[in-house]
């Protein structure tokens, strides 16, 4: 949604920050993203707000302000070097951020009340059961993710589990996997 200021608050609420599950904040000059997360902060602290920055150093004061925004940098000059240095890369890079069209990345929340696990226990079972790989864990769940992490890492509850599928898996059966750990 478009407004004239983001300190307007009749403009504002018309787009109902308040009830909002999800914000994702991407104006055209930074100090304008900045001052929209924190109204949409001030609003609905427990959205999930996602705001793009193309200066790391205004990310990082949001972050410092308000941590539980997510704040994305710009990527396109890493994306260029990438497919420079790997031919290919750029399209496998599309592919892995499209939504609409091919195997694409997603996230999950290690549920409550399920035994640590480790990655090598979960590895094989994502693949055989769902076709999906396992290719990161933020354990902490503090946006720190680590990609392509040890197969010995343990994973607890609350910890984020990022995965590359043909489609979001809406259901997993948590029990068959941890029945498949526990046989491991």
């Amino acid at each position: 949604m478009r407004v004239s200021a983001y300190n307007d608050a009749g403009e504002m609420a018309r787009a109902c920050i308040d009830r909002a599950s999800s914000i994702i904040i991407d104006c055209a000059r930074d100090d304008s993203t900045l001052a929209a997360a924190l109204y949409s902060h001030s609003c609905n602290p427990k959205a999930h707000t996602i705001a793009y920055f193309r200066d790391e150093s205004l990310a990082r004061l949001l972050k410092h302000h308000c941590p539980n925004i997510e704040c994305t940098p710009s990527v396109a000059v890493e994306l260029m070097v990438k497919a420079a240095m790997d031919p290919g890369s750029s399209a496998l890079h599309h592919q892995l951020l499209s939504a609409a069209q091919g195997m694409t990345q997603y996230s999950i929340r290690y549920p409550e009340s399920l035994p640590p696990v480790t990655i090598r226990s979960l590895f094989g079972p994502l693949k055989e059961l769902y076709q999906a790989t396992l290719i990161a864990v933020d354990v902490e769940a503090d946006g720190q993710p680590e990609v392509n992490p040890q197969l010995d890492l343990e994973i607890h509850t609350g910890s984020l589990i990022y995965y590359i599928a043909p489609q979001r898996i809406r259901e997993f059966d948590w029990a068959t996997l941890t029945t498949d750990v526990a046989q491991s």
